[in-house]
């Protein structure tokens, strides 16, 4: 059985060869029983066409993209900035009379670099005019502490309704910087006339 098996993968390495062009011919003669001997002719020349590669159809599968996470090497936050801030009046000065003094609570986040100094002052940028115009802070404040104070303002003398006055920072230097993290948004406070 073992030599059956032999001359069986003989024969198929042959016809094998043979269909891939190696050998012309093959010719197979009996000599004894159980036995065959291969003999192989010379191979005739013949043109094998050429094979030219083209471009396979780009096929995109459509992904999620996660972009990496990249640490700055420095710290981007701006010099001096307000990251936080709340501003109030007392439950007796909810509703206003025009011309009627009141008391605000600022509290302001530093969320900067830099200290900001005793000297800095809360100035009055625009929006409705309630009298006072700055305050100085009166005490130090470091990155990630707040300053909290109280500015004595007077409502505006018009017709009942909605007034907000917006406020920023100034340093000793003159440079104004608000809330946000580009330091540019102005800190509101709003009251109520009647």
């Amino acid at each position: 059985m073992k030599k059956n098996n032999s001359i069986l993968a003989v024969v198929f390495i042959v016809v094998g060869a043979m269909a891939l062009g190696l050998f012309g011919g093959l010719m197979i003669a009996k000599n004894s029983p159980g036995s065959a001997e291969i003999v192989v002719t010379e191979a005739p020349v013949v043109a094998v066409p050429t094979l030219v590669a083209t471009e396979a159809p780009v096929v995109v599968i459509p992904t999620e993209t996660i972009e990496p996470v990249v640490e700055p090497t420095h710290d981007t936050r701006p010099v001096f900035y307000i990251s936080e801030w709340r501003s109030y009046v007392s439950e007796a000065d909810q509703i206003l009379y025009p011309t009627e003094p009141f008391e605000a609570t600022v509290i302001l986040f530093n969320g900067g670099q830099s200290e900001w100094g005793k000297d800095f002052e809360f100035v009055w940028v625009g929006g409705d005019e309630m009298k006072t115009k700055s305050i100085q802070i009166g005490q130090k404040v470091q990155p990630g502490s707040f300053a909290q104070f109280n500015i004595e303002l007077m409502a505006p003398n018009g017709k009942a309704g909605t007034y907000t006055s917006w406020w920023m920072l100034e340093t000793e230097d003159g440079v104004r910087f608000g809330s946000g993290y580009d330091g540019l948004r102005v800190v509101a406070i709003t009251i109520v006339v009647e």
